[in-house]
């Protein structure tokens, strides 16, 4: 995407502008130059924030994460939330990861708590909107010494054994983990904070 960015930016469209702004500042598959970043992201920041009030569910996400970055924008972290959530609202899966970005490093991001069950939720709707962040970012929740693993379900049980031996893999306990059938028997238990749900397309509707 970086020269598809570069050259609509070169025509200067405010969003290619803002997106190669927070790459640069990054060095996201590109060599960091951060002060290209910010004249990059002050050329753009005005039609960026027009949009948004608009309304526009992309220059939203997209301010959303120039505040976090300070690119064109204050650096707010706060700002940078409602951002996300406004376009997250939208059903733009970027937002959502970033929704759960944004409460699983809290305490980095805006030295307030995380708040892990709000990170996992996000992450599992922006994995259903098919953004591999979520996905990614799903995947690896699991492995965070914070999320204790408390039963897996499938009707399957060779699909319950793999996921016991990637848990294993993962050096995460085993012996408390309750295998079911029935997805019912998991959300009847009072000990469960999040349900992690992955069915095939098909069934997304039962």
């Amino acid at each position: 995407a970086i020269p598809e960015y570069e050259k609509a930016a070169g025509k200067r469209h405010a969003r290619a502008m803002g997106r190669l702004a927070v790459v640069l500042a990054h060095g996201n598959a590109v060599k960091r130059d951060i002060d290209r970043a910010r004249r990059m992201a002050l050329a753009a920041a005005s039609e960026i924030k027009r949009l948004a009030r608009l309304g526009d569910a992309d220059a939203q996400e997209l301010l959303g994460t120039m505040h976090l970055a300070g690119l064109g924008a204050d650096m707010d972290f706060e700002e940078a939330r409602a951002g996300w959530t406004k376009a997250a609202e939208k059903g733009n899966a970027s937002a959502m990861a970033m929704m759960g970005n944004s409460h699983r490093y809290a305490v980095i991001w805006g030295g307030v708590k995380p708040d892990y069950k709000e990170a996992v939720r996000w992450y599992r709707l922006a994995a259903e909107q098919g953004n591999a962040s979520g996905r990614a970012n799903l995947a690896d929740f699991i492995r965070c010494p914070e999320v204790e693993v408390a039963a897996l379900c499938d009707v399957d049980p060779r699909e319950i054994t793999g996921a016991m031996e990637l848990l294993r893999k993962g050096q995460r306990p085993t012996e408390n983990v309750r295998p079911e059938a029935d997805f019912r028997r998991v959300m009847d238990r009072k000990d469960i904070d999040a349900v992690l749900i992955a069915t095939p397309d098909h069934w997304h509707g039962k």
